[in-house]
Protein backbone atom coordinates (compact mmCIF):
# COMPACT_ATOMS: atom_id res chain seq x y z
CA UNK A 1 0.00 0.00 0.00
CA UNK A 2 1.25 3.43 -1.02
CA UNK A 3 0.19 6.49 1.03
CA UNK A 4 0.89 10.22 1.27
CA UNK A 5 0.27 12.88 3.91
CA UNK A 6 -1.45 16.04 2.66
CA UNK A 7 -3.01 19.23 3.93
CA UNK A 8 -5.78 21.34 2.45
CA UNK A 9 -5.32 25.05 1.64
CA UNK A 10 -6.16 27.30 4.62
CA UNK A 11 -6.06 24.32 6.99
CA UNK A 12 -3.01 23.21 8.93
CA UNK A 13 -4.42 19.76 9.73
CA UNK A 14 -2.72 16.88 7.98
CA UNK A 15 -4.48 13.88 6.48
CA UNK A 16 -3.32 10.57 5.05
CA UNK A 17 -4.56 9.34 1.68
CA UNK A 18 -3.94 6.18 -0.28
CA UNK A 19 -2.08 6.48 -3.58
CA UNK A 20 -2.08 3.98 -6.46
CA UNK A 21 0.92 1.66 -6.14
CA UNK A 22 2.38 2.72 -9.50
CA UNK A 23 2.31 6.47 -8.63
CA UNK A 24 5.04 8.42 -6.83
CA UNK A 25 4.15 11.79 -5.37
CA UNK A 26 6.53 14.31 -3.85
CA UNK A 27 6.26 16.89 -1.08
CA UNK A 28 5.01 20.08 -2.72
CA UNK A 29 2.85 18.32 -5.34
CA UNK A 30 -0.76 19.43 -5.59
CA UNK A 31 -3.36 16.67 -5.86
CA UNK A 32 -7.10 16.10 -5.93
CA UNK A 33 -8.27 13.91 -3.08
CA UNK A 34 -11.56 12.32 -2.16
CA UNK A 35 -12.82 13.26 1.30
CA UNK A 36 -15.81 12.45 3.43
CA UNK A 37 -17.16 15.93 2.59
CA UNK A 38 -16.50 16.02 -1.15
CA UNK A 39 -15.74 13.75 -4.10
CA UNK A 40 -12.74 15.98 -4.93
CA UNK A 41 -10.76 18.63 -3.05
CA UNK A 42 -7.38 20.20 -3.68
CA UNK A 43 -4.61 19.22 -1.28
CA UNK A 44 -0.87 19.79 -0.96
CA UNK A 45 1.43 16.82 -0.35
CA UNK A 46 3.58 17.45 2.72
CA UNK A 47 5.51 14.19 2.32
CA UNK A 48 6.64 12.05 -0.56
CA UNK A 49 4.38 9.04 -1.09
CA UNK A 50 5.65 6.00 0.79
CA UNK A 51 4.82 2.43 1.68
CA UNK A 52 4.40 2.23 5.44
CA UNK A 53 6.51 -0.46 7.08
CA UNK A 54 3.87 -1.03 9.77
CA UNK A 55 0.45 -0.09 8.32
CA UNK A 56 -1.37 -1.05 11.52
CA UNK A 57 0.65 1.54 13.52
CA UNK A 58 -0.03 4.18 10.90
CA UNK A 59 -3.73 3.34 11.04
CA UNK A 60 -3.76 3.59 14.83
CA UNK A 61 -1.99 6.97 14.73
CA UNK A 62 -4.45 8.34 12.14
CA UNK A 63 -7.40 6.70 13.94
CA UNK A 64 -8.59 4.80 10.88
CA UNK A 65 -8.23 1.48 9.12
CA UNK A 66 -5.67 1.70 6.34
CA UNK A 67 -8.07 0.03 3.90
CA UNK A 68 -10.60 2.81 4.60
CA UNK A 69 -8.26 5.68 3.69
CA UNK A 70 -9.68 7.99 1.04
CA UNK A 71 -7.79 8.07 -2.29
CA UNK A 72 -5.75 10.60 -4.18
CA UNK A 73 -7.63 10.78 -7.48
CA UNK A 74 -5.36 13.05 -9.57
CA UNK A 75 -2.08 14.91 -9.56
CA UNK A 76 -2.41 18.57 -10.59
CA UNK A 77 -0.02 20.44 -12.87
CA UNK A 78 0.13 24.10 -13.82
CA UNK A 79 1.37 25.74 -16.99
CA UNK A 80 2.97 29.16 -16.50
CA UNK A 81 2.17 31.94 -18.99
CA UNK A 82 4.06 35.13 -19.75
CA UNK A 83 2.33 38.34 -20.73
CA UNK A 84 3.83 40.89 -23.06
CA UNK A 85 4.93 44.23 -21.60
CA UNK A 86 1.61 45.95 -22.28
CA UNK A 87 -0.38 43.09 -20.73
CA UNK A 88 -2.32 42.61 -23.93
CA UNK A 89 -4.86 39.85 -24.13
CA UNK A 90 -2.48 37.56 -26.00
CA UNK A 91 -0.34 35.38 -23.82
CA UNK A 92 2.70 33.33 -24.62
CA UNK A 93 3.36 29.91 -23.20
CA UNK A 94 6.79 29.41 -21.70
CA UNK A 95 8.86 26.26 -21.63
CA UNK A 96 9.10 26.55 -17.86
CA UNK A 97 6.44 24.29 -16.42
CA UNK A 98 6.04 24.31 -12.69
CA UNK A 99 3.92 22.39 -10.25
Amino acid sequence: MNVVICMHPNNSSKYMFKVPDNVRLHAGDYVLVQTSRSPSEIALCVTDSFEPKYPELIAKHWDTEVKKLKPVIAQLYAKRFEYDEKHDVEIKETDNDWK
